[in-house]
């Protein structure tokens, strides 16, 4: 079943249909087998819950418990005592009316954010009689029920989903951060204001160029110069040494399971996600907004990269003949302009690092307002 979760957080954009079938085609014999052929799941959460019953019967059975019951039953008796421990478990406490689908099982998702989101402790369980001493709930830490049908922990999943901060778990998502919110937002086409540019926004800039546009942004309480301004990605990336420089800790890094696309041959695993208030700007025109960075080991002549998604965010216009960058703030239409010097540098460096195998080259990169007190790497 752990390889049966992985495919399925690997795979993205995975038929629920397709990931069942593929699962009862690849089991071997046996009473899990036979019961989810005779009657197949609607969902990959049923799947879990059922898979974690039979692996429960099969410990107990090693542990000589079962000995008075056995597998020597029929498939009907099977059936008919898993839909009874089926309806015990309904009979919990339901804070939502509507839970969302899960793309793997309450164990593999707990196990991701116990570690990454603030979980409130389990309310105690009253002891029952007749206790079972092999259905084990890793949120309640007691031998009572399976951490699958434990409701305490799907309604603490179902409200990060609600809020946005458990995406990647669900199913039928592209699994990127923030974008259930986008989801919940609409389809508004605010009125926008016109945005235009003109030769005093191009002074000082070396014309007949093809320098990218780097700016410098506000982030984590630092002056952040080599910032490149890039319309090709949809993922917004903060390079692992800078993290490391900013002096943020691994441990505020929250779990991202796909791989990310154009930075170099192979596609790379990112350590994680973590979002950080970035300022744009400066003064009264100016926009400070939470930004979840991907952040990934490879070595790079920038310390982070603003793609597609916080530029509409912004409703920016880049204009690379110009290396400056536009955008709407109460305030009136705020501009940053890049640094042509440090582009160039920058693109130097590139070329340095090709020969590096972690230094990678930005290609299309795809996904599977506080005041400063430092700078860094102008």
């Amino acid at each position: 079943m752990e390889r049966f979760n992985k495919a399925c957080l690997d795979i993205q954009n995975l038929p629920t249909e397709a990931a069942i079938m593929g699962l009862i085609n690849s089991l071997r014999e046996g009473p899990f087998s036979h019961s989810i052929s005779m009657k197949h799941p609607m969902s990959l959460n049923e799947v879990q819950e059922r898979a974690e019953k039979y692996i429960n019967m099969e410990e107990n059975s090693r542990l000589g418990e079962t000995s008075k019951v056995g597998f020597s039953y029929s498939s009907r008796d099977k059936d008919k005592e898993s839909r009874k421990k089926e309806d015990q478990s309904t009979e919990k406490s339901r804070k939502y009316h509507n839970y969302s689908p899960l793309r793997v099982s309450l164990v593999d998702i707990y196990r991701e954010i116990c570690n990454t989101e603030k979980i409130p402790p389990p309310c105690p369980i009253k002891h029952k009689m007749g206790r079972s001493r092999t259905e084990y709930c890793k949120y309640h830490k007691i031998y009572e029920h399976p951490t699958n049908e434990c409701y305490d922990l799907k309604n603490i999943i179902e409200k990060l989903a609600r809020e946005g901060r458990s995406d990647r778990f669900l199913a039928n998502r592209t699994d990127e951060p923030k974008k259930r919110r986008r989801d919940e937002e609409g389809d508004r086409s605010p009125d926008l204001p016109i945005i235009s540019f003109t030769k005093e926004d191009a002074a000082g800039i070396i014309p007949g160029h093809d320098d990218p546009v780097v700016i410098t942004i506000i982030l984590a309480n630092a002056n952040l110069h080599r910032t490149l301004v890039y319309q090709g990605s949809s993922a917004d990336i903060l390079f692992k040494p800078t993290f490391d420089k900013l002096g943020l800790q691994e441990m505020k890094l929250r779990a991202y399971p796909n791989s990310l696309f154009g930075l170099g041959d192979a596609p790379i695993q990112p350590f994680g996600y973590i979002p950080l208030h970035t300022t744009f700007g400066k003064g009264a025109r100016s926009r400070t907004l939470s930004i979840d960075y991907i952040v990934v080991d490879v070595n790079s002549a920038y310390n982070a990269l603003i793609g597609r998604t916080i530029l509409n965010q912004l409703a920016a216009v880049v204009s690379t003949p110009h290396l400056c960058t536009k955008f709407p703030t109460l305030k009136g239409i705020a501009t940053v302009k890049g640094d042509q010097k440090l582009a160039r540098r920058c693109y130097n460096e590139s070329l340095n690092l090709k020969g590096d195998p972690r230094g990678k080259e930005a290609n299309a990169i795809e996904l599977g307002g506080a005041r400063t007190h430092k700078e860094l790497r102008p």
